[in-house]
């Protein structure tokens, strides 16, 4: 072998060498266009709960009299993780009686809920795993005595129901089936979903004002439908009773706990919360009104939290000039106001200015108006309407929309002894502030009476003695000459 051949042996093996001890080295056995394979298995675990609700309540509330105030129970069923299972109450009876047998109320509820992950069970007919609830109320009469007819009551069932399904499909509130609300003998509206309807029906005697809410919404993991009732009843311009109850209300969640229920007894007290405690409605004491509207009512979430804290859930006293936080009492923000100026042009004539800034959310619990229907006058600690009037000033629109600010005037006329204004948007517990002193009237000065002038005398009579007239006879003309008769004087030079 010659010596070129050599070298070139000696090199291929010592790369050959090379590339297998390099092998050995890394351990690299395949490249990265070899095939891998791999396996993965899903399933449930057999012990897990899923957290949520379903909740019914029926027949809820509170009548407000001028001396007696009573709650309604009502019917009330909820299920959750921590208590699952399906119940109903089936129907009760409720009844409350004011001072003599004065103004008396009975109802009827029904409720049931259902949270069963196994899907055994359900409240509405549902055939998956669900938390659902059903709401029914019937029979709401309100008489004045316990012989006479009802000036209030319904017929037929209302009812109502939401459905949660567990396994991750979209929740589903209502729909509201209604019965019928009868005031004076007249049918009034049931309004649509996420809508109100005001009413003022009257007869020779009395009046009853009010309104109807009717609620529905969704999110991707709860529902709730409801309907509220609220009404005022007078006789002339006094009060008589205040009705707040809700008629109808299911609701339910998955992987959310249930939001604070709130309830209304009457105008003295008009909302409490779940613990029975009561406060009075103007919310704070004088003292408090003159430091600048300072009110234990608790305050609203703070701004720009998206918790759903519960709102106030007692009217909350304000000053002139002080931003405050509109939120109702379920927690839902509406937005932001400011009370800029209370006139009081007249002792029975009154007008406020406000600046309000609507939320950004453009569902259907948000602040969509501001009219005098909003506002009621304090007189002592009894709520009484403010019927409104032309405005003083540049009114608010009919619609208010969200993510907007608003300054506008809204007119009343009050009652004489009126304090206080309370402006109230429907789902809140309300805002009070002060009124001016009624203007004293101008001093009446009687008119001072017109004398007439005195008569001129009359004037004394002449006595001068008038002077005797010279007389005016003239002269004996002279005896004419006849003609032809000689003048008897002589002519000269005769």
């Amino acid at each position: 072998m010659t010596r070129k051949k050599t070298t070139a042996v000696i090199a291929a093996a010592a790369a050959i060498l090379v590339a297998l001890l390099t092998t050995g080295a890394t351990g690299v056995l395949a490249s990265w266009q070899s095939s891998t394979w791999g396996e993965s298995r899903f399933g449930t675990n057999a012990d897990y709960q899923p957290t949520g609700y379903a909740r019914s309540v029926a027949a809820k509330g509170g009548i407000g009299r001028l001396i007696t105030d009573n709650e309604v129970e009502g019917t009330y069923i909820e299920h959750g993780d921590q208590d699952p299972g399906s119940s109903a109450t089936g129907w009760q009876s409720f009844s409350t009686r004011g001072l003599l047998g004065l103004f008396n109320l009975d109802v009827d509820g029904n409720s049931a809920a259902t949270f069963d992950p196994s899907g055994s069970t359900s409240s509405t007919g549902a055939t998956v795993p669900v938390a659902d609830s059903l709401s029914q109320m019937r029979n709401l009469a309100v008489r004045t005595t316990l012989i006479s007819q009802p000036n209030l009551k319904t017929t037929g069932t209302f009812s109502t129901s939401a459905v949660c399904p567990i396994d991750g499909s979209a929740p589903s509130a209502g729909p509201l089936v209604p019965g019928t609300l009868q005031i004076l003998n007249q049918n009034v509206p049931i309004p649509g979903p996420n809508s109100t309807y005001p009413f003022e029906i009257s007869n020779s005697t009395r009046t009853f004002r009010g309104y109807l809410t009717h609620t529905e919404t969704t999110t991707a993991q709860s529902a709730a439908s409801e309907l509220h009732l609220y009404v005022e009843q007078y006789l002339g311009i006094s009060h008589e009773w205040t009705l707040d109850m809700d008629l109808v209300r299911a609701d339910c969640g998955i992987g959310v706990a249930p939001p604070a229920l709130t309830r209304a007894t009457g105008p003295s007290a008009p909302t409490t919360t779940e613990d029975d405690s009561e406060t009075a409605v103007d919310g704070g004491t004088e003292a408090e009104s003159e430091a600048g509207g300072e009110s234990d009512a608790a305050p609203g979430p703070e701004a720009g939290s998206d918790a759903a804290e519960a709102g106030p859930t007692s009217p909350v006293t304000v000053a002139v000039g002080e931003r405050f936080d509109v939120v109702a009492k379920d927690g839902t923000r509406l937005g932001t106001a400011t009370v800029e100026q209370v006139d009081r042009t007249a002792p029975d004539e009154a007008a406020v200015q406000l600046t309000v800034t609507t939320s950004a959310e453009n569902g259907d619990r948000r602040l969509a108006q501001l009219t005098a229907d909003d506002f009621r006058q304090l007189v002592g600690t009894e709520l009484r309407p403010a019927a409104g009037r032309s405005a003083d000033g540049a009114p608010f629109p009919d619609r208010l929309e969200p993510g907007t600010e608003y300054t506008g005037w809204v007119s009343f006329t009050i009652d004489d002894a009126a304090s206080r204004m309370m402006w109230i948007p429907v789902g809140t517990a309300g805002w009070i502030f002060g009124l001016p002193d009624a203007p004293e009237p101008p001093p009446t000065v009687a008119p001072t009476p017109e004398v007439p002038p005195a008569p001129s005398p009359a004037p004394a009579p002449d006595t001068t003695v008038p002077p005797v007239p010279e007389s005016t006879e003239p002269d004996e003309p002279a005896s004419p000459t006849p003609e032809g008769t000689a003048d008897p004087t002589p002519s000269e030079g005769t």
